[in-house]
């Protein structure tokens, strides 16, 4: 009797641990999510900000010494007084010379332009990675991608590789998002059937006690019963451990589908899930395959272990894959503000007064590298979380601060977009003076329309958490 008690009370200390870890929740936005305890409104609080000795939190001031903002380093003035001192050259009826110099020294500016984001992103590599060649040679090999330069040195804006980190083929998104559902819907399966099992666990042990009241400790009339204890707390146990291996499926396929992720991101992540997959399996086989309560016994213990490091590794996954959505959409935005950048300069090449725009656009990337700040903030805090995890401390905290990170950078990220659209109606109230603004229009429109299918992932509020407080 006192051993199937022991079993109970794993068991239980099982489905407790297990509330706490299955935090993939079934909103309609399907984004991966955990509880953190953030505030339901959404609203961004100073805990992760201001908990330091020095009022600063750690995080945050190593981001300080890594986010480098992009300034603004050529105006649309320059550009307008390097036209006129070109055409002062001009013949007064050279009307071909003068359209030389428009076309020149717009084509140069632009290449200034464009060059000065590239070196942002350069200063970024040498920030972030500080001492770490690998991650600088990878960081680089990136930028290269997002600012191409051909033979004569000219440098282009590579739109592709801000609008995504890697290609996701329709058959690869596809393959990911059907996982995704079959995992869901296991999920969901074995959770019934782990729920039902121990309400008759629970039924069973009553029965079970009330045989030894009326027959004895030592009956063999109750050896019936003690099966059916034991045959329950198997199918709880098992049931259990397999609704963490689809949490963990479903987690991997989120990050399979997502372009926000580098390929080389995506696969640490998958490889991860799968060796957490790889442990839990093997546990659930051990618990399916006991023929003795020690045997049971054993295993929920182990299976418990293994639950609170599956939910100490998998929630910084969780989290990762919210912040490279997050950052995706900051990547998009960024982009938007290079062409936004480029209008600008079209209109004083027009000899329209943009210093009102150009005010604009000087806190259109204030806000961006406020976001960039606060993403750098919750990388350093992802670092520290995985550390605790791999030395098997308890990170759930340091993921909080994280994520309030995300959702502040998300915020500038907003305030960013918010700007665009003023920029881009006053670029169009002078239309008339402009040509090919539609695909600039269009993109300002993605990412303001991002919105519906970021801000409830990134907000990461669980809604189907397992045994919670049980």
């Amino acid at each position: 009797m006192k051993l199937y008690m022991a079993i109970l009370m794993m068991l239980l200390l099982v489905g407790s641990v297990f509330g706490a870890t299955m935090t993939v929740g079934t909103s309609s936005t399907d984004q991966p999510q955990l509880y953190d305890g953030t505030a339901s409104d959404g609203t961004v609080t100073d805990g992760a900000n201001t908990d330091g000795a020095n009022g600063v939190h750690p995080a945050r001031a190593a981001a300080l010494r890594k986010a480098v903002k992009h300034t603004i380093k050529a105006k649309p003035a320059e550009l307008k007084s390097n036209i006129d001192a070109c055409m002062a050259e001009c013949a007064s009826d050279d009307v071909d010379c003068a359209k030389r110099c428009r076309h020149q020294q717009t084509s140069a500016f632009s290449i200034q332009a464009v060059k000065s984001h590239k070196e942002t992103h350069e200063e970024r590599c040498t920030a972030q990675c500080e001492e770490d060649e690998d991650c600088n040679t990878r960081c680089l090999a990136h930028v290269r991608k997002m600012f191409t330069e051909d033979a004569s040195g000219k440098i282009k804006v590579n739109k592709e590789h801000f609008l995504k980190q890697r290609e996701v083929t329709r058959e690869m998104y596809q393959k990911a998002k059907e996982a995704y559902t079959n995992a869901k819907e296991r999920r969901k399966e074995f959770k019934e059937k782990a729920q039902e099992a121990r309400g008759e666990l629970k039924a069973a042990k009553e029965k079970l006690r009330e045989c030894y009241d009326a027959n004895g400790d030592d009956s063999t009339e109750c050896a019936a019963v003690a099966d059916e204890i034991f045959q329950h707390a198997k199918e709880y146990v098992v049931g259990t451990a397999k609704e963490g291996i689809e949490h963990l499926e479903s987690l991997k396929a989120k990050a399979e589908e997502s372009e926000d992720l580098d390929g080389e991101t995506a696969s640490e992540i998958t490889t991860r899930l799968d060796d957490l997959i790889a442990e839990l399996t093997a546990l659930a086989e051990k618990a399916d395959a006991a023929t003795t309560k020690e045997e049971l016994h054993e295993a929920a213990s182990e299976i418990k272990d293994m639950l609170v490091k599956m939910r100490r590794h998998a929630n910084v996954h969780a989290k990762r894959i919210v912040k490279a959505a997050a950052y995706g959409l900051k990547k998009r935005t960024e982009y938007v503000g290079i062409k936004l950048e480029e209008l600008i300069n079209r209109l004083a090449v027009a000899s329209i007064d943009t210093t009102e725009l150009e005010s604009l656009l000087d806190e259109y990337n204030e806000y961006l590298g406020n976001a960039e700040e606060a993403f750098a903030a919750a990388d350093e805090l992802f670092k520290e979380a995985r550390e605790l995890a791999e030395n098997g401390e308890e990170n759930s905290e340091t993921l909080k601060k994280a994520h309030e990170y995300i959702k502040e950078a998300d915020q500038h990220v907003k305030n960013a977009r918010n700007i665009a659209d003023k920029i881009f109606a006053a670029v169009r109230s002078h239309g008339a003076n402009l040509k090919d603004t539609d695909d600039v229009e269009e993109m300002v429109v993605d990412v303001v329309d991002a919105d519906a299918t970021t801000v409830a992932g990134v907000d990461g509020t669980a809604t189907d958490g397992v045994m919670n407080n049980e």
